[in-house]
């Protein structure tokens, strides 16, 4: 079943980023909005992007859809990718705590209420990815909660997946 749930997700986030494609290939250059964040804003957010990214492709990739687990090389780009994520997650909810609120409308009008709803759901579950794997590391849990916690990682990393494309939807049908 999660594995069915990964399938249909990867191949709608597809679709989107193609959708979203055509939507910018009829514009010019100078009417892509560029620059709407300060720079140290828009770096890491770009990191962020960019470990996201490189975790899909080896988390969901490798485990879920070849069905073998993380290791070696591929564990050790996960792991990395994963502490520069949670790192630039808190970061990105630091800087955008304002205009992402969802109690009223952000100054600018730049985010619809989907996105914003879709950003503080991927920050929720970018704490449980964190802290599922945090608690997955220490003894205290045993072999059973161990397992339970990999499940919760899986289940949290879906659900984020499952926000960024509808992020990413709501992000094209807006520009």
């Amino acid at each position: 079943m999660f594995r069915a749930l990964t399938i249909i997700s990867v191949v709608a986030a597809v679709l989107v980023a193609i959708r979203a494609g055509r939507l910018l290939a009829g514009t010019s250059p100078a009417d892509v909005k560029m620059g709407r964040y300060p720079l140290l804003e828009a770096l890491i957010a770009f990191v962020m992007w960019m470990c996201l990214v490189v975790q899909v492709g080896t988390g969901f990739l490798g485990a879920t859809m070849l069905g073998h687990s993380l290791r070696g090389f591929t564990l050790l780009l996960h792991t990395g990718c994963g502490a520069l994520f949670a790192v630039s997650l808190a970061a990105l909810a630091v800087f955008r705590a304002e205009p992402y609120g969802v109690s009223g409308p952000d100054s600018s009008g730049r985010f619809s209420l989907v996105q914003k709803a879709c950003f503080w759901i991927i920050d929720l579950c970018g704490l449980g990815l964190i802290l599922s794997m945090l608690a997955s590391m220490f003894p205290i849990l045993g072999t059973h909660g161990q397992h339970l916690m990999i499940k919760v990682h899986k289940l949290s990393a879906l659900i984020a997946l499952l926000a960024t494309i509808l992020y990413s939807g709501a992000a094209a049908n807006r520009d």
